[in-house]
């Protein structure tokens, strides 16, 4: 499985998480697993972040509609918000992006947003180098 090395952002609703830690010398932990639900709401909901985020993106002209066409491709863009991820105090919605061709399954751009759950500032949102998340302040 993948291998994290920073923060995790935390799945919205019931969870199951299993990991095992390793040490430096190789040697792995038995298998922990833990069940949590993360119902957490701020200012506004997970929803609410993701249609803050499209109609942001309508309004710089980076998509066209509210379905996630834009000029010169066939596809449209979709945004999904599963996710929390804290940074210091703040707590943030996590968005990904997703792309899906006509007749085609929805594939994940990579692409990252977020928004403060508190402030509602929206953010594109990258890992550094030690795995901790960047937050840089789209709009």
């Amino acid at each position: 499985s993948k291998v994290y090395e920073g923060p995790i952002p935390m799945p919205i609703g019931h969870s199951v998480f299993s990991f095992v830690a390793k040490s430096a010398d190789g040697v792995f932990s038995n298998v922990t697993t833990v069940k949590y639900d993360l119902n957490y709401t701020g200012r506004c909901t997970p929803d609410e972040a993701v249609n803050y985020l499209i109609a942001t993106l309508i309004n710089d002209g980076a998509l066209l509609d509210v379905y996630g066409h834009v000029n010169g491709l066939g596809g449209c863009y979709s945004y999904s918000c599963r996710s929390c991820a804290s940074a210091g105090s703040r707590v943030y919605y996590m968005i990904d992006e997703f792309y899906t061709e006509p007749g085609e399954e929805a594939a994940a751009t990579g692409t990252m947003y977020a928004v403060d759950s508190v402030a509602l500032g929206l953010y594109k949102t990258k890992r550094d180098e030690n795995g901790n998340f960047v937050f840089e302040m789209f709009y």
